[in-house]
């Protein structure tokens, strides 16, 4: 017999996306289908984990996985954050390699892929030992027992892109390192390098310029102050231009910063991207050849300064003269 919704229940409602039962309603889990379903029920209130998990009376910590979900699959995004689904300008080559070709679309995308089920994706995992090997790792390096939507995604990885065990591991030690603990994220960052062109004999190249700019990035972070929010992508390519291109070190990365808050009044990235364009300009790389340049132009302003308080004094003693003589 067919179940038919209460009637009246239809005179309060609210809008839930199609792509949220076409796609992901069989690979999510109950607490991630009410977390989200509270969020859309709520816009604009506060959804942390901590708020969520008083509401639906979980730990944070099994919510904010749940939260993880949806923010891997490219559904929600934390608010003055990029959406945390990788694209290549996110995760850049690095500045020696030789470039792909310009592509007119991606050469892969997770859209559109086959689905495994779990109990498909165990199946396969017990015919193939090589999936069953990367299997028991994987979850050593994340720490954690794999949820069906991580099965999804390994097997996915191994079987439909035709990932080598050595790409997969590198990515997924590379993502446990910055603390995403899912293989639903691993398979959106291998996803960026394959079209980003990284093989297997360039990935670990391509993963140490990665580690190296986020090493660059928290230094600059912590140099400037930002601790309350995280670098947008367009902060992290200008940090990036800074060290890979303009070579520039960190001290005087921060004499550009100090230069721009006392002339603006604010951090600008755009602004100290202007100065250090200028000081590489001028090969001028150390903060004592910053100095010593900017020393010729105090000493002109100070010149212009003290002629033009020699001019207002002359205008004075003539005026006095003047007066003398007219009495």
């Amino acid at each position: 017999m067919p179940y038919q919704l209460d009637p009246a229940l239809w005179s309060s409602v609210f809008a839930v996306p199609g792509a949220i039962v076409d796609t992901h309603l069989r690979l999510c889990s109950g607490l991630a289908l009410k977390a989200l379903l509270w969020i859309l029920r709520h816009p604009g209130e506060d959804n942390s984990p901590e708020t969520l998990a008083k509401v639906l009376r979980q730990a944070p910590s099994d919510v904010a996985d749940a939260l993880n979900f949806w923010e891997e699959h490219g559904v929600l995004a934390q608010n003055g954050a990029e959406p945390s689904l990788p694209r290549a300008a996110e995760t850049p080559a690095p500045p020696h390699a030789a470039s792909p070709a310009p592509k007119a679309q991606p050469l892969v995308s997770r859209i559109g892929r086959p689905h495994f089920p779990r109990e498909e994706a165990i199946a396969l995992v017990d015919r193939e030992p090589e999936l069953a090997s990367l299997l028991e790792e994987g979850q050593a390096v994340m720490g954690k027992a794999f949820t069906s939507a991580d099965l999804d995604s390994l097997v996915a990885l191994h079987s439909y892109y035709g990932l080598s065990l050595h790409f997969i591991l590198t990515a997924i030690h590379y993502c446990a390192s910055i603390g995403r603990r899912s293989v639903g994220y691993v398979e959106s960052v291998c996803v960026a390098w394959l079209n980003d062109g990284v093989t297997d004999e360039t990935i670990g190249a391509y993963v140490d310029t990665l580690r190296r700019r986020q090493t660059n990035e928290e230094r600059v972070r912590k140099a400037f102050g930002i601790d309350d929010r995280r670098l947008i992508a367009k902060e992290r390519d200008y940090i990036a231009n800074w060290f890979d291109t303009l070579r520039m070190p960190l001290d005087l990365i921060v004499l550009a910063y100090e230069k721009t808050v006392e002339n603006t009044g604010k951090l600008s990235f755009a602004y100290i991207n202007t100065i250090l364009t200028a000081w590489s300009k001028k090969q001028i790389d150390t903060v004592e050849k910053a100095k010593a340049e900017a020393l010729p132009k105090k000493r002109a302003a100070s010149k212009k300064a003290a002629e033009q308080d020699d001019w207002k004094q002359r205008l004075i003693d003539e005026f006095m003269n003047d007066g003398e003589e007219t009495r």
